[in-house]
């Protein structure tokens, strides 16, 4: 199985987000975007494995140390990967402390348990949409100043598994962990 662990977020907020994936596609003649339905901020991509109970227990250790019921993130601007691939366009996630130590708590659990964790930064974001041309250069800017800046309430992560299904990607919530 594909794994990955992340913070999912409420119907509402996927279609707002979906909006602003859908004006990007006004000013895009091309590109694969991120269908609302799979918004996401990953905390840790683990990739292929069956070892579904120990990153379930990665998951508890890391929430165990979260003292609150929840915590606060604020999306905001639009940003951008050069990947050889072409360009990933992404919304991008105010710094938080309690995010930053989130996920560090959680890398640090998975490789106590074997697991090999990427050693990059963590930069938080939302994936708009990958491979993506601008045609329409000159809204580009208006289309970044047109982008909401949203505040999430987090108070859970969650397990997702990822899978093609009849060529669409799916992901699949296998496990929830709650704050305390």
């Amino acid at each position: 199985m594909r794994l990955f662990v992340a913070i999912n977020f409420t119907d509402q907020i996927k279609e707002t987000i979906g909006g602003v994936i859908k004006d990007l596609k006004e000013i895009s003649s091309g590109g694969t975007f991120t269908q609302p339905e799979n918004l996401h901020l990953t905390l840790a991509f683990i990739g292929e494995t069956s070892r579904v109970d120990e990153v379930k227990g990665a998951m508890d250790q890391a929430v165990e140390k979260i003292n609150a019921k929840f915590f606060t993130i604020h999306l905001e601007g639009l940003g951008s990967f050069k990947r050889s691939q072409g360009l990933i366009y992404w919304m991008g996630v105010k710094k938080n402390e309690r995010l930053s130590r989130l996920n560090q708590d959680l890398i640090k659990a998975l490789k106590v348990k074997g697991f090999p964790m990427e050693d990059r930064k963590f930069k938080p974001h939302l994936t708009l949409g990958r491979r993506i041309i601008i045609s329409k250069k000159s809204e580009l800017e208006d289309f970044k100043e047109s982008i909401p800046s949203l505040q999430i309430n987090v108070d859970r992560i969650s397990l997702m598994k990822s899978q093609r299904i009849d060529g669409k990607l799916v992901y699949t919530e296998m496990y929830s962990r709650v704050f305390n």
